[in-house]
């Protein structure tokens, strides 16, 4: 294969991790947003577990494709075991987080939000490197992880911000604020996992242990086609169900004002009633005068 095709398909899987990694951002400040029109925490649990499982799901697919897509002379595989262990890892490590802005959607809730999705992804980021077993070893190196760890920080905290104070809290063009958040918090964990594999030195490496396990090109396969699929189809289920929502409400509030009208007595009875009294049905004879004598 020559130079110029590994370059054109390592860009391609790139692009595929950055457009997974917008759309589970997209996916799960969306369920954030459900849960916050639940009238509790109970409520809108199902919710909850869904975005935290696609947080969890769009950092480990990006990683793994940002690993595939590096021109990297051996194949690359990960260990079995870890595989699971760091997915569910990464699915369960959010909820805590987004069930808080699920019902505070402040600056506290936003800034301690964005450290802890920030530090829960370079965790996992730098486990995927760790379960690949790379020959003869990384050296992590903490500047880098650190640089790492502040640009995920940063945009997320903007992302969170546009979502959940900026222009996406209200507003007519609300809905063009989420999906500039979302793809802000998307290329900001693949700038953070970039940063993260140039301080792994990744270049320098002769191989991986695991290369006859789980092979990387499979679960490439699955994080490029599968998963982009499932969150096209949730991207399409959110839009649904706000379209409900706001059909619903749209109905209610036709519903009260009807409700006002018919209890409100109109004007012509108004003024009827003001000059001649009100109506109480057919007129009553008059009294009987009394005979002169």
């Amino acid at each position: 294969m020559s130079p110029t095709a590994v370059a054109e398909s390592s860009l391609l899987l790139w692009l595929l991790g950055a457009l997974v990694a917008t759309l589970a951002a997209y996916v799960s400040l969306g369920w954030v947003r459900q849960g916050w029109h639940q009238p509790s925490l109970a409520a809108g649990w199902r919710g909850l577990l869904l975005a935290g499982a696609v947080y969890g799901t769009g950092l480990c697919a990006a990683m793994v494709l940002a690993l595939a897509s590096e021109a990297l002379p051996f194949r690359v595989g990960f260990r079995w075991g870890a595989v699971p262990l760091i997915w569910l890892g990464a699915m369960l490590a959010g909820l805590p987080v987004l069930a808080w802005l699920a019902r505070q959607q402040n600056w506290l809730s936003i800034v301690c939000g964005a450290l802890w999705l920030a530090a829960l992804a370079v965790v996992v980021q730098s486990a995927w490197i760790w379960a690949a077993g790379f020959r003869p070893g990384v050296t992590w190196r903490p500047e880098f992880q650190l640089a790492a760890a502040l640009t995920a920080a940063l945009g997320i905290l903007a992302a969170l911000y546009l979502s959940f104070l900026g222009g996406g809290k209200e507003g007519r063009r609300r809905q063009v604020w989420r999906v500039g958040a979302a793809a802000v918090m998307g290329l900001a964990l693949m700038a953070a996992q970039e940063v993260l594999m140039a301080g792994a030195g990744l270049l320098a490496q002769v191989g991986t242990v695991f290369h006859r396990e789980a092979s990387a090109s499979v679960l490439a396969l699955v994080g490029g086609v599968i998963v982009p699929l499932l969150l096209a189809v949730m991207v399409m289920d959110l839009q649904l169900r706000r379209r409900q929502r706001k059909h619903d409400l749209r109905r209610r509030n036709d519903r009260s004002r009807r409700g006002a009208r018919l209890t409100t007595p109109d004007r012509d009875s108004i003024i009827r009633d003001s000059v001649i009294g009100p109506e109480t049905g057919p007129q009553a004879a008059p009294p009987a005068q009394p005979s002169r004598p």
